[in-house]
């Protein structure tokens, strides 16, 4: 079975031609030796007015191809933007995610960063540091149900000096804030905290 092609000038031309002496996009396919689906998105996606016209499908296929993420190689700008959110606690995936929203000139896809952090590793870098999971392998669960979530050597929460709990306070508030202005790919890429400060801003406004 054919699959879907990128079809040159000349080939949107003869289709054209063809349209407009009666023929179907079925002989058209054959005759151009085309799979049907081709010839039919070719005339659907790039018809204007219901009328499908050669030149008019050139530019329009021009177009979307100029839209499309353009995947770079990582310059020195690129690499400085990834350890820069690699430090705010960002992932490969987020780093990417924001970079394609932002329709930045230098995207690149989350596999290359993870590519560069591991190329980063093997020359002696620290990059992989900065990962959550550190690049750490996966260890079985032990089947002692009775000891999970018990931390040894523990102290009461009672029996803590006070300033262990000042500093607890503001460790959490960092990590909160850590938490809250990583972006989501479920938020479209975006942070809790602008999604937060947009839901209030309408609700002022309101």
């Amino acid at each position: 079975m054919k699959k879907f092609t990128q079809l040159p000038l000349k080939e949107r031309y003869q289709i054209s031609a063809y349209i407009k002496v009666g023929y179907t996009q079925n002989d058209i396919a054959k005759i151009l030796d085309k799979s049907q689906s081709t010839i039919s998105r070719e005339i659907s996606r790039d018809s204007k007015y219901n009328k499908y016209q050669a030149e008019v499908s050139e530019q329009l296929t021009f177009t979307r191809h100029n839209k499309k993420n353009k995947f770079v190689k990582l310059t020195k700008k690129v690499k400085i933007y990834i350890q820069e959110k690699l430090k705010l606690d960002w992932s490969p995936e987020q780093i990417s995610g924001v970079m394609k929203k932002q329709k930045l000139s230098y995207t690149v896809s989350y596999e290359t960063i993870y590519q560069y952090i591991y190329h980063n590793k093997s020359c002696g870098g620290r990059l992989y540091f900065k990962l959550r999971h550190k690049n750490k392998k996966y260890h079985k669960r032990s089947n002692d149900y009775n000891t999970r979530g018990i931390i040894k050597n523990r102290i009461s929460i009672d029996k803590r000096p006070k300033v262990v709990e000042k500093e607890s306070r503001t460790e959490i508030v960092n990590i909160q804030n850590r938490l809250n202005n990583r972006p989501r790919k479920v938020l479209g890429y975006k942070t809790p905290n602008e999604i937060f400060f947009k839901i209030l801003q309408r609700k002022l406004a309101a």
